[in-house]
């Protein structure tokens, strides 16, 4: 990861001198480099960013929107409930009150948004939404790859609870008029991703798990 980029980021967001941002950074890295990790890696951040910086100029709060991705993954246990929270927790953590409120604020509120209960009526949320669930919309070949890595992350739960769950996820996202909340991201993968989970729903159905 780059942590120049990082680093940058950091010293325009939080405002205390004592926090060294590439101390943050390192911790970042570790937390996305834990061994059993095979999707929440650093690749998916990377690729969040990527997709980010094609909508850097869109949101309207570019600095919170790309430090939300830099946490929003940080802590994941599969199947836990509260990673996103726990995410926001780290955040608040490591800046050590040197985050402004209102920063502060909004970068909970764009982490919680990725829980995907629902989608987001509007703001920069959807475009965190969107980021967090491009993947979908990818090919074929690479959204399998996306899913295998997934499934491996939760290597204790049996097939039959995991893949309920992911089915019960897929059609929770399929019954949405549109899969992706901004304009962007229905242009880009709309079609796709919707292609992609209804094959997968398909297939996971004739293996007897609907």
């Amino acid at each position: 990861m780059d942590e120049h980029r990082f680093t940058g980021l950091w010293t325009r967001c939080i405002s205390a001198a004592q926090i060294d941002p590439v101390r943050v950074y390192v911790k970042l890295r570790e937390f996305y480099s834990q061994a059993w990790r095979r999707y929440h890696t650093l690749s998916h951040l990377r690729h969040c960013l990527g997709e980010f910086d094609e909508v850097a100029h869109l949101v309207a709060e570019p600095k919170e929107v790309e430090m939300a991705l830099w946490f929003h993954d940080a802590i994941y246990e599969p199947g836990a409930a509260d990673n996103e929270a726990r995410s926001v927790e780290l955040f608040d953590r490591l800046a050590e009150g040197g985050a402004p409120p209102v920063l502060s604020n909004r970068v909970r509120e764009l982490i919680m948004a990725t829980c995907h209960f629902e989608p987001p009526a509007a703001g920069d949320e959807r475009y965190m939404v969107d980021i967090d669930l491009a993947s979908f919309g990818l090919p074929w070949r690479a959204y399998l790859s996306d899913s295998e890595k997934v499934r491996a992350e939760a290597s204790h739960l049996t097939d039959e609870d995991f893949y309920r769950g992911q089915v019960a996820f897929f059609k929770r996202l399929l019954s949405r008029p549109h899969f992706y909340g901004t304009p962007f991201f229905r242009r880009k993968y709309e079609a796709r991703a919707r292609e992609n989970l209804i094959r997968k729903v398909s297939e996971l159905a004739e293996r007897g798990f609907s």
